[in-house]
């Protein structure tokens, strides 16, 4: 009887790996199978912060703020932005990701007042089918801001 060697396929890039056993008696074989994957496609997401900065009930204008994304696959992203006349700010920043996939934000404003505190805010999102996200916070400074 004549043993054949295994056979192993590999998928490159989908960590798998395939090891077909031929039958001892058998000189020809019919193997029928399906690998079904989740999606692995990543996405490129836009998150757009924007809200208005405040202290003590009054706009702050020229408020610098800074959004941090953190995602899944290890990005750390950055984007700044400054408060108009009016107090509102708006930044985008994009990650890469998948759908169901959670980031991690943070907020972080200053007055553009020499030795102000700055504030934080920080939160998390699922990220989407859609590749747009909008999160709209208002952001309020330590009494000194203004």
């Amino acid at each position: 009887m004549h043993r054949s060697k295994p056979t192993t396929i590999t998928a490159v890039g989908l960590g798998l790996a395939l090891l077909f056993q031929p039958a001892l008696a058998a000189t020809e074989a019919h193997v029928d199978y399906q690998l079904e994957m989740g999606s692995v496609v990543h996405q490129t997401y836009s998150c757009v912060f924007a809200g208005t900065v405040t202290a003590n009930g009054k706009v702050c204008p020229g408020a610098h703020v800074m959004a941090n994304l953190e995602g899944k696959h290890g990005q750390d992203v950055t984007q700044n932005a400054e408060a108009d006349d009016q107090g509102h700010y708006s930044l985008q920043v994009t990650v890469e990701g998948r759908p169901q996939d959670e980031t991690l934000w943070k907020l972080t404003a200053k007055a553009a007042v020499i030795g102000s505190s700055p504030s934080e805010l920080e939160g998390r999102v699922i990220l989407p089918e859609e590749t747009t996200v909008m999160i709209e916070r208002s952001i309020q400074l330590d009494g000194n801001g203004v």
